[in-house]
Formats: structure tokens, C-alpha cells, sequence
């Protein structure tokens, strides 16, 4: 048989009051741990979690694209995003936790900065990481140098 300190337990006893038995202390640290966890993750404090589903920076060569995203938050329910392009808000949107939402962008020639601030109902508020997006749309000059004949 295993030594009970050997396993990391704790031979301390808590008296349960209602029944009068002795009760292992690890459960009632069990028990604890288990509430403060279902507080955390059930608190109004807690901030939503936004994050823009294409990742790193992006080259294209149209100024018209679609944003994808996802807002979670501990309650549940509907998360108001900004979507923020180079500084300045463009749109504003309402989505459900978890939901992947979308919205349409219109991009500048060169490089083009967006975040999205994701606010619950509490007023709790967390910002996306930046993505980037450089939107090139003129095309490559050309220029011929010099022309040799073939023999």
C-alpha cells in the first residue's frame, strides 16, 4: 500500500458540522478550487476575446475585401464590435459570442491597419491584435532596354 504523503495528499481532516464525519481535506480544496474557478469564468469583469481569423500580414490588389472575426465572452451574449481601419472606426457591429462575423472593407493603395475593440454588455472592452493589409493595385512597369537581333 502507498504512503499517503508519498501521493502528494494531505491527511488533515475538515469535521463536516451537518453530520458530524470527518471529511479529507484535499476535497475540500478540491471544492474550492472548483468555485473560484466557476467565479472566474462567470464574472462580469472578464474582458471578451477578439481575433481576426486571417493571420499575418497580406498582400493584395483590390482595395474591396472581407473581414473575418470571432468575439467570445464569458456570458454569452451579444458583443459590440468596432472595427477600426488605419485609426478611425468604419463600422460598428453587434455579434453573438462565438460567432464568426464578417464585414466589408474598403482599403487604401499601400498599407492599411485594422483592429477590432470588442465590448460586452458589462462594458468590458479588449482590442485584437493589428492586421495589416498592403493593397498594391498598380501594375509593374516594363521597360525594354535594348533588343538584339538572334543570328
Amino acid at each position: 500500500m502507498a504512503n499517503k504523503s508519498s501521493l502528494g495528499l494531505c491527511e488533515t481532516r475538515a469535521k463536516d458540522v451537518k453530520t458530524g464525519n470527518w471529511i479529507p481535506l484535499t476535497i475540500w480544496v478540491l471544492f474550492l478550487i472548483l468555485i473560484i474557478a466557476l467565479i472566474y469564468k462567470f464574472s462580469p469583469n472578464k474582458s471578451p476575446d477578439v481575433r481576426i481569423l486571417s493571420g499575418g500580414d497580406k498582400w493584395v490588389n483590390s482595395t474591396h475585401g472581407t473581414l473575418l472575426f470571432v468575439a467570445t465572452d464569458n456570458s454569452g451574449g451579444n458583443i459590440t464590435c468596432d472595427i477600426e481601419l488605419n485609426g478611425g472606426i468604419v463600422s460598428t457591429l453587434n455579434v453573438g459570442s462565438g460567432i464568426q462575423a464578417e464585414v466589408e472593407l474598403t482599403l487604401v493603395s499601400g498599407e492599411n491597419n485594422i483592429r477590432v475593440k470588442a465590448t460586452d454588455g458589462a462594458g468590458n472592452y479588449a482590442w485584437s491584435d493589428t492586421y495589416t493589409v498592403h493593397v498594391d493595385v498598380e501594375p509593374p512597369d516594363v521597360v525594354i532596354v535594348d533588343f538584339q537581333e538572334s543570328q
